[in-house]
């Protein structure tokens, strides 16, 4: 069980804040004007969060990693690099969905001793291979013309950026779990399929390699599937939690935490006290 609201646990949560553009402010013509300040590369996101306790070359590394496609902000890539450089030396940080990259370098950066893995098989473009007609060809090919192109960028900047303690995992985040991973999970997002059936098994089988301070950060939680999934999850599951931050958007690709953001740690359980 968990408690549904920040909890005084939250020392691992960097101090993030916003000047002027807060998470339910909407920019007039949102979704236009998020994406010609992306396109005109007007820093909008930097000027308006301000980050506490973070040292400075972090925070620059992160703004030069936001020149790439993401769907993710500044504020998140902060709040990965510092949770994974909180990792103890043998966990692991988790990312599955990684698309470009941007929230799996955001935890590599700066943590080169840290051990990160990507887990991705590419295969969004595969739910419209059913379609017939027109629908298969105006949706489908050019689809998948950008996810191999963004599993093209993500190669060459793991080239350029990873490490020995780096790894990409192209699989099903299912047989990934089953087969294939080891070390203990000090940090988790899952950014796959955001069904409430894949986001409630993504949690389900990453769970077992929890660390005893795991800590899970769950994007896109304005979509009620996830907010449902990770809250059944964390009521039903056997282990303790704690909501250290949840922040809904007031719209989808907001500069501040874009489609809403919660994480939540593993507790450890109270022991009995004898009488």
């Amino acid at each position: 069980m968990a408690e549904w609201a920040p909890t005084a646990s939250s020392a691992v949560i960097p101090d993030i804040s916003f000047r002027f553009l807060q998470p339910y402010f909407r920019l007039p013509f949102h979704a236009t004007s998020t994406r010609m300040l992306r396109l005109l590369r007007i820093p909008v996101e930097h000027v308006n969060t301000r980050i506490e306790n973070v040292d400075l070359l972090a925070k620059q590394q992160i703004r030069k990693l936001c020149a790439m496609p993401r769907m993710s902000t500044f504020a998140m890539g902060v709040l990965i690099n510092r949770l994974v450089a909180q990792m103890a030396e043998n966990e692991a940080y988790v990312n599955v969905g990684v698309w470009h990259g941007f929230t799996y370098f955001a935890g590599v950066l700066s943590n080169g001793g840290k051990q990160c893995i990507a887990v991705d098989n590419y295969s969004s473009a595969d739910r419209y291979s059913e379609q017939r007609g027109i629908r298969r060809f105006l949706d489908y090919y050019p689809r998948k013309a950008k996810i191999e192109a963004a599993r093209a960028a993500f190669r060459r900047r793991m080239a350029k950026w990873g490490g020995e303690h780096h790894r990409l995992f192209e699989m099903d985040y299912r047989e990934y779990f089953q087969y294939v991973h080891e070390a203990p999970v000090g940090v988790y997002l899952y950014d796959g399929d955001h069904s409430y059936e894949n986001q409630m098994l993504g949690l389900k089988l990453a769970e077992p390699f929890f660390s005893k301070n795991c800590v899970v950060i769950v994007d896109d939680c304005n979509d009620e599937a996830v907010y449902r999934a990770t809250r059944d999850f964390i009521d039903q599951s056997h282990n303790s939690y704690a909501i250290l931050f949840f922040q809904r958007t007031c719209c989808d690709r907001h500069p501040t935490f874009w489609n809403g953001t919660m994480v939540f740690q593993r507790m450890p359980r109270p022991h009995p006290v004898p009488f």
